[in-house]
């Protein structure tokens, strides 16, 4: 039975009629308290009584799932006016504290109840009929049913305020950028949760940084608290705690924006807005449309009312570093979405316990992930870049949710293409309490009400086991077809079959056969590094590409950037292998991963890029030499006074597929 079929099973979808002084509970729901309300015999249904009548109703649930809570109700006349404003709270939560309807007919009207507002068991829903009121309030049923969101394309109606995914998620932002810094519900609070520069959350005797990016110094709009701080006890439970450059970067960030849409979803609705509202997703990556185009509705000054749209960021500088945001498809790309194998892969490696940085970046992070931060991003200065391009800054911007619920889908769509997650119970479980390997900070989110939500992987391994989907979840129209290893033996072997094996995890050794002998350097120039290969390593990888077919798989080559580490998270570069193009990598995190207090202790950032198929063709053309010519060219508009990092080494490794 799938999470879905659960769901519905948990809560099938069934009503109680009032029409009857008796009503009739159903199998999970029932009027378990109420005063002054009754039933009103010449109308043939129930009412709420003037100043404070209430229903408590008594919903029951094996386990918590997102609730469709629709009411048939009918505001009553007084002199031709009504005037009774009803609340509704779910387990004590003011879910909807005032709602207002003045319509004398009876019609239905419905919300959505995150599961986070409720429990295994028993579950009180109480509508009550405010002390303001002076007319009466009927009912004439109540309907119940398990539910999901669909979160939608933010393109949608041109990516305008005239999506009203967007005008919502603007209206739900303002509400919780009105909420103070130490609200753990409030736009301040998520943004700490993913990283921040207000206090020193890794280590708490350093100091923050005395300039940018502090966010004291981070230019308006929006206008950044930096007061009050929670509790030093809340900083160490839910701030600085996004996964990067580890194999829980799609877990963690999943549950992240899960967090802050049932968060959001409750703001607007208690606005009048949608019950279906859900979280929307910039696909950048359809090159066919305007979608490179960050959606308009974000450089907006002003909603449609003239308000001012929270949807607008001053740092937001883009990749030329003028403020024009568009995602460049030479560098930005989804071949990540041909991994086969999640760990060391597609999802990053093994980083054995919480890791707030790591040092093994899943291909799904480094491209689209980065690079789309630092495009968006971009800088203006060598001391002055983009929320988007620093993750202790990025959670501020509200583009990096839409980016991040894109990420998320593309995580969904390489799942519905047979691709596994790990079953290892390091990833499912989690660095949780019990571990025994230290590095044992759990996952938690605060929930609407402000309780802390405990998760771990295995608890948002699929998106139905959170009651959601998208839009568009089918593969994009430039995916190549089949993966690289099928790609590879038309080349190497002349061969159009696809019968190639999938491959998972490889748990071979790699093998080191060449690594730089200087010190690196980059800045705003472009840097020439030689590598020279050790001679028997090459033998045998010479020997693996010449004898390459379905049943003897060539070996796969790699090239490592170690330890790079610097302070300019905005820079993007490309790397050229004997001139032939090898990808591109992105500097953002770099900051965090070279503070001495970091997961690795300042190791700096690791990237890995697979450059097999240029080996491929150095092998035809016989130009496969004791040496590799490698280039690194910066991309956009680089503000560097001096270099923007250094690199400890450029290793080649090759491991065997057989």
């Amino acid at each position: 039975m799938s999470t879905s079929e659960q769901a519905q099973s948990t809560l099938p979808s069934q009503a109680m009629n009032f029409s009857v002084a008796n009503p009739t509970p159903s199998a999970n729901l029932s009027l378990s308290k109420y005063q002054g309300a009754g039933f009103r015999s010449q109308y043939s249904t129930w009412s709420l009584l003037e100043n404070g009548g209430l229903m408590q109703f008594n919903l029951q649930l094996s386990s918590p799932v997102r609730v469709a809570w629709d009411m048939t109700v009918c505001a009553a006349l007084v002199d031709g006016k009504a005037n009774n404003p009803i609340s509704i709270s779910v387990n004590g939560f003011s879910f909807i504290p005032e709602y207002v309807d003045q319509n004398p007919n009876f019609h239905t009207v419905n919300w959505s109840i995150p599961p986070s507002l409720l429990k295994s068991g028993a579950n009180e829903i109480t509508v009550t009929l405010l002390g303001s009121a002076s007319s009466q309030f009927f009912i004439q049923s109540v309907n119940v049913a398990a539910t999901s969101l669909t979160r939608n394309n933010a393109w949608n109606n041109g990516g305008t305020f005239q999506n009203p995914d967007l005008l919502w998620y603007a209206k739900g932002v303002r509400a919780m950028m009105a909420r103070q810094l130490s609200d753990p519900t409030s736009w301040w609070f998520f943004g700490a949760i993913h990283g921040q520069y207000i206090v020193n959350g890794d280590d708490p005797g350093t100091p923050v940084p005395s300039g940018f990016p502090n966010w004291a110094d981070i230019p308006p709009v929006p206008a950044v608290p930096t007061s009050p701080l929670p509790s030093t006890t809340q900083i160490a439970q839910f701030w600085d705690q996004c996964q990067h450059a580890g194999w829980f970067f799609p877990p963690w960030h999943r549950g992240y924006l899960y967090a802050l849409e049932n968060i959001l979803s409750i703001l607007i609705q208690q606005q009048g807005g949608p019950a279906n509202w859900a979280l929307p997703y910039w696909n950048y990556l359809d090159t066919d449309t305007n979608q490179l185009n960050m959606p308009p509705a974000f450089a907006q000054t002003h909603l449609p009312d003239n308000t001012a749209n929270p949807l607008y960021v001053t740092a937001r500088y883009g990749i030329q570093g003028n403020s024009q945001i568009y995602i460049d498809p030479k560098v930005v790309n989804q071949k990540c979405q041909q991994n086969t194998a999640y760990t060391n892969e597609y999802g990053g490696g093994n980083t054995e316990g919480f890791a707030h940085f790591g040092s093994s970046t899943g291909n799904l992070e480094q491209n689209p992930h980065n690079m789309v931060h630092n495009e968006v991003g971009g800088q203006v200065s060598d001391t002055l870049w983009g929320l988007m391009a620093d993750p202790g800054l990025a959670g501020l911007d509200p583009i990096f949710y839409l980016h991040h619920a894109n990420i998320d889908r593309l995580w969904a769509s390489w799942n519905l293409a047979g691709n596994a997650n790990p079953t290892d119970a390091d990833w499912l479980d989690g660095p949780n309490d019990s571990d025994p390997r230290g590095n044992r900070r759990p996952f938690y989110m605060p929930n609407p009400n402000g309780s802390a939500w405990l998760y771990y992987p295995s608890m948002v391994n699929t998106i139905s086991q959170l009651d959601y989907s998208y839009q568009n979840l089918g593969a994009q129209a430039h995916v190549p077809v089949g993966n690289l290893m099928h790609a590879r033996l038309r080349a190497l072997a002349q061969s159009q079959t696809l019968t190639v094996p999938t491959l998972m995890e490889n748990k071979n050794t790699p093998e080191l056969f060449g690594a730089s002998n200087q010190n690196i350097s980059l800045g705003a120039a472009a840097t020439q590094v030689k590598v020279k290969l050790d001679s028997a390593p090459q033998q045998l990888l010479a020997k693996s590409l010449s004898t390459a077919s379905a049943s003897q798989l060539p070996d796969d080559v790699y090239l490592v950037l170690e330890g790079i580490k610097g302070q300019m998270d905005a820079a993007i570069y490309k790397v050229l292998v004997n001139n032939l193009d090898a990808g591109h990598f992105s500097l953002f995190g770099i900051r965090k991963a070279s503070a001495p207090t970091s997961h690795h202790a300042g190791a700096g950032l690791t990237v890995k890029l697979n450059i097999s198929e240029i080996a491929d063709q150095l092998h035809l053309s016989g130009n496969l030499t004791d040496n590799l010519d490698i280039q690194i060219e910066p991309q956009g508009k680089i503000y560097a006074d001096g270099s923007t990092c250094t690199i400890d080494r450029i290793s080649i490794y090759r491991l065997s597929n057989n």
